[in-house]
């Protein structure tokens, strides 16, 4: 029997109101004021907040036309009960009208079927306005080569850019530092689904449990100057009696606008 476990996640949001003491007979009355007063103080605050909000996503709208390259590392973590799945990615990439232009990874996993050592180098370029592939599958290793209609390296970053912003309302933001941290809140869209949302573009799949199952979570980071996307944290769980099952995609973007054809090139000499 299939056994559907549902979770509610309750938000609360506790005002903590702070009055002086008052030796006056109506003390009562006072206090009333006193509350009313500081209940004001939040008003702007609230305004302000939202101004921080629209300017946010007005600017990572933006701030996604002026991105020609960075460099991006990734861990992927899956466990089923005591079994882990480990991948790590970091690679350089440029693009050409938020198109994959020229690209260096490499990938590393703890399982795998479909490389040999768990391990996979690849260089995306062009030579003579023709674009190839190169992969091995050893460090040192020899190059193999084959021709490419075009480029893609998952997730796509300019799609995550797209989906957060489709779905800004989802979000809860703070500043913190020269940062500011975006973490989903289901309550505010119910209808949401952050495994639908990106299963596409992190080829999510399970099996025994279906995704409305999953308790889900997504925090980011962007910079405040730049507005570039730095940090996603993506995790998914589900347990019960018998199951435990957790996926994890933590992604780190930096260098931004940095990366240069050259040091993409250079990997294929060594």
């Amino acid at each position: 029997m299939k056994r559907f476990i549902s979770v509610i996640l309750v938000f609360v949001l506790i005002l903590t109101f702070v009055s002086a003491c008052s030796k006056t007979e109506d003390k009562k009355e006072v206090s009333k004021e006193e509350k009313k007063e500081e209940a004001k103080k939040h008003e702007p605050k609230k305004k302000e907040d939202k101004d921080i909000y629209n300017v946010l996503f007005n600017e990572v709208k933006e701030a996604k036309f002026s991105v020609d390259s960075f460099k991006m590392k990734s861990t992927f973590v899956t466990k089923v009960n005591a079994k882990e799945s480990k991948q790590t990615f970091e690679a350089d990439i440029i693009f050409d009208e938020r198109q994959v232009a020229r690209a260096h990874a490499i990938s590393k996993g703890s399982t795998s079927s479909i490389v040999k050592n768990n391990f996979i180098e690849t260089v995306m370029t062009t030579k003579n306005d023709k674009k190839y592939t190169y992969t091995r599958t050893q460090k040192d290793g020899k190059w193999n080569s084959q021709k490419s209609a075009w480029f893609r390296i998952n997730p796509d970053y300019f799609k995550i850019i797209n989906t957060i912003l489709s779905n800004k309302d989802s979000f809860d933001i703070k500043e913190e530092g020269d940062e500011y941290k975006l973490v989903f809140n289901q309550s505010k869209d119910e209808s949401v689904s952050l495994f639908n949302l990106f299963q596409g573009e992190f080829m999510l799949s399970v099996s025994g449990v279906t995704p409305d199952q999953l308790k889900s979570s997504l925090e980011l980071t962007f910079d405040k100057e730049t507005a570039f996307l730095k940090t996603l944290l993506l995790e998914f769980s589900y347990k019960d009696d018998r199951v435990f099952l957790s996926i994890r995609s933590n992604i780190n973007y930096s260098n931004f606008n940095s990366i240069k054809a050259e040091e993409i090139d250079k990997h294929l000499k060594k």
